[in-house]
Order: structure tokens, then sequence, then C-alpha cells
């Protein structure tokens, strides 16, 4: 299917590829605001497809990783120290599984191996929400913890806008909201900052489905 995309980032530019989406048989299938952004990928995002997911796997073993665990929370640090797979990930481009027999097969190489064996500690608690998902379905759409049912919430699209737009007022918020639309990535951190923090939700008033669909 379209959405288990594997290919070059030139596939998914190609006029050829968008117009048979286009087809009648594809019709519907993606969503005209969605095939804009792919045809117009910003080059300063991180390339796409399977072989630049595997670049960026050997380049965390042969260096940038030996940081992590120092830069795995700082913001700016973070962006070299960090694997950087997840948006390979999200896009089935490369598995959890391939990951982590990588990181077996390598791991002996350094000395200090802690840095690895923290990053497969982290490809544990991905899969470990994934299949909170999935054993729970209601967390999609509910509270996970009920106490949060009986807060008043408002639609007040302008705070959302301002939320998605990094006007909130809030710099932490404000700046990684502005690198994440700039760049594509932001850390873990920040966007736990950004996706569950039910303190910023409190301060924008706003509903937390929007804010979670955004």
């Amino acid at each position: 299917t379209i959405l288990s995309l594997r290919s070059q980032k030139e596939k998914w530019g190609s006029k050829k590829f968008f117009k048979s989406v286009g087809s009648s048989s594809a019709s519907g299938f993606l969503e005209n605001n969605f095939k804009k952004n792919l045809q117009n990928y910003p080059e300063v995002f991180q390339p796409a497809g399977e072989a630049n997911a595997w670049k960026y796997l050997n380049s965390f073993f042969e260096g940038r990783g030996v940081d992590y665990s120092r830069h795995i929370s700082k913001p700016q640090e973070s962006r070299r120290s960090c694997s950087r797979l997840s948006p390979y990930l999200s896009w089935g481009n490369i598995s959890v599984r391939q990951i982590l027999q990588y990181t077996d097969e390598n791991i002996e190489k350094h000395f200090n191996k802690r840095p690895y064996h923290n990053f497969i500690t982290r490809l544990h608690w991905h899969c470990h929400f994934i299949q909170k998902f999935e054993m729970e379905c209601r967390y999609e759409t509910a509270n996970i913890n009920r106490a949060y049912d009986t807060l008043e919430w408002q639609n007040d699209d302008s705070l959302l806008q301002a939320w998605k737009n990094g006007n909130t007022g809030v710099p932490l918020v404000d700046a990684s909201m502005r690198c994440l639309h700039a760049t594509g990535w932001i850390n873990f951190r920040m966007r736990a900052m950004l996706l569950i923090n039910t303190a910023l939700v409190a301060i924008l008033a706003t509903a937390t489905p929007a804010v979670a669909h955004h």
C-alpha cells in the first residue's frame, strides 16, 4: 500500500507517481493536502526512504551515538547524538527488529556500551506504548486517568492556532513547535512536552482531542 512506502524521496516527488495516486482506482486514498506536502518535501528535512534509514543507523553506531545518554534530553545536542530513526520507524522504512539485530551485531565494537544499551531501552518503551494502544484502544479517545474527565475545556480555535504556530508566549513550547515546522524533527523530551503535557493543554484551555490530533 502507499502508506507503507519504502521508496526514495525521488519517487515520492515524481509527477508520474502522484498521477497514479490520483487515478480513479486510488481516488480519495490520500488527502490532497498530504499529497501536496510530499510533492513539496523540504530539503532541510531528513531524506526519505529505506536507504537513508540505514545510513542514519550506521552513522549512529559509527560515532554519533557515543553521547546519546548525555545529550538525549538537550534540544540542540540531541539533533546529532540521537539516532534520528523515528521518522523511518513511523513510515515503515526500517523495523524495530532490524534495528535491534543491527545493535546486537555492532554493540561489542564499542568500549562504552552504556549509550547503546540506553538506546535499546528506548526501543522497548516505543514498543511498550504501541502495545498499550493495541490493548487499550480507548486511549485514543478517552483519558487514561478518569479524574481528567471532570475538567472543563474550551474550544478556542485562536488558542489552538497559537499553539500550532508557536505563538503561545511560552518560550520553550514556541521554540519547539517552530523547530518542528522548520526542520521536521524535535527530540522526544520536546515531543512529550508538546503532545502529552496536560499542563500545556490547561494553559491553552483547548480541547484535548484537537491538540492530540494535531
